[in-house]
């Protein structure tokens, strides 16, 4: 579908630019020596509004910033966790104003419950058993894949 070449095919290719290369120095060592302030926390929130808005992936900025932060995993996961349960509540108050809410939606969300609570359930009974360093590769290994699938996404989005 060539109309769908447009702005959101450049915004992921830049988005997985960025996720890449940050994941890239992330792997190799980078970290903030001090925890951000105001004007940091808000680039990296207006990061992921703008990645969200374009690409519907807005994830990417935040877990980059909670992790390179010296916080810690522990910080950071919890940080993460609370972003997107905000951000998810926000935008289902806007889909309900919208009148994209159904009584169809709350079935399909009690189909997916299960798989939901499960994951939570063992990422968070993984987390308490992975050593730190684990547990920071994966993130990244997840970011590098996520960074690999917008790429790809605005890459069909050109080609196709």
């Amino acid at each position: 579908m060539a109309d769908d070449v447009g702005p959101g095919s450049a915004h992921a290719s830049r988005l997985a630019i960025f996720v890449l290369a940050a994941t890239f120095l992330l792997w190799r060592g980078f970290a903030l020596k001090t925890m951000p302030g105001n004007v940091v926390s808000l680039a990296a929130g207006a990061a992921s509004g703008f990645a969200n808005g374009a690409t519907g992936i807005g994830g990417p900025p935040v877990i980059l910033f909670y992790f390179a932060t010296p916080a810690g995993n522990l910080a950071g996961r919890a940080s993460v966790v609370a972003y997107f349960l905000i951000t998810d509540l926000m935008g289902l108050g806007f889909q309900a104003r919208a009148g994209l809410v159904t009584s169809g939606i709350f079935i399909q969300a009690a189909i997916f419950l299960p798989a939901l609570l499960a994951g939570v359930w063992l990422g968070a009974r993984s987390f308490k058993r992975a050593n730190p360093e684990t547990f920071r590769n994966w993130v990244l290994v997840l970011l590098a894949i996520l960074g690999l699938a917008t790429g790809l996404q605005g890459l069909m989005k050109i080609v196709i």
